[in-house]
């Protein structure tokens, strides 16, 4: 059976989310570039047929990078009339009804560049994605992958690679270890969650290229930062973008109660008597492959 767990939390701040999330606002828009300039007939193993049908957003959340990626790729469809069928995947149920609102405008296009398209919102595990093996064209995520926690990036591109299809590409944003680092040197004694080393993704998206006979479309490292103007406003924003919740398996982020208690504690007080400002800052893993069989 499934794992649908709910965090509250995201359900609590989902109508929220995107006014309290630059970073990932940034990433977003970084990602659905990359995404434009890869994933077009013209790149495609077969041009002759179209290779992005169906799409799965895993943590989707509100719909941000959904969004972006259909803004950007309808113009250079047009005319082409394709049935598409687009997921998305997330374990607040509150996300997923914003998701499935925000992408209704789509429903525009029919017509001028698809002949049908559905859109659905899947509320589950993203380590147990529940879509047939190979029923995905082109993967995509942002933000949402570090959540299985250090020693699970095997198991989640394993994921990945069984629901893609052959010719599909994945394209991803996971923010890796070297995240949270000016809050980290702040207050040192706060229990952050332990992001997964770059290289254990790199490492685990290797064996499922020499496994599939794929190849890299693009791998980097990106620093996003925004700064807050103390520590005490930094941890509340971080709190409403669901940093206050961890996996048991998953790291050591500290629960709602830890992090409150944080927020009223004496070393916060401490903090707060440095007056210059603190970054929000994440290392961000950003990859794109294609997998031909």
């Amino acid at each position: 059976m499934l794992n649908t767990t709910i965090r509250p939390n995201f359900d609590k701040w989902a109508s929220h989310y995107n006014d309290t999330t630059p970073i990932q606002q940034h990433t977003v828009q970084t990602l659905a570039t990359l995404i434009k300039t890869h994933n077009t007939p013209n790149h495609s193993p077969n041009p002759t047929q179209n290779p992005c049908q169906t799409w799965l957003d895993i943590g989707c959340g509100t719909g941000g990078l959904s969004q972006a990626v259909l803004e950007n790729l309808l113009p250079t469809r047009e005319g082409e009339n394709y049935p598409l069928t687009w997921y998305g995947l997330d374990n607040s149920a509150k996300m997923l009804e914003i998701f499935e609102q925000n992408l209704r405008d789509i429903d525009a296009y029919k017509g001028r560049f698809f002949s049908q398209f559905m859109r659905e919102g899947l509320l589950s595990d993203m380590q147990a994605i529940p879509l047939q093996a190979g029923s995905v064209t082109t993967i995509i995520s942002s933000f949402a992958l570090h959540w299985v926690g250090q020693g699970s990036a095997d198991k989640m591109v394993a994921e990945l690679g069984r629901v893609l299809a052959p010719n599909g590409q994945i394209h991803v944003a996971i923010p890796v270890a070297g995240s949270l680092s000016a809050l980290q040197t702040r207050c040192p004694h706060l229990p952050l969650f332990a992001f997964a080393q770059g290289a254990d993704w790199i490492a685990s998206f290797e064996r499922l290229i020499k496994q599939r006979g794929g190849d890299w479309l693009y791998q980097r490292t990106e620093r996003f930062s925004h700064a807050y103007p103390d520590v005490r406003t930094l941890l509340q924003a971080l709190k409403r973008m669901g940093g206050t919740f961890s996996r048991a398996d998953s790291g050591n982020l500290g629960s709602i109660k830890t992090l409150r208690y944080y927020l009223q504690s004496e070393r916060l007080q401490q903090a707060r008597l440095q007056t210059t400002t603190i970054d929000l800052d994440y290392h961000v893993l950003i990859v794109g492959i294609r997998l031909p069989k």
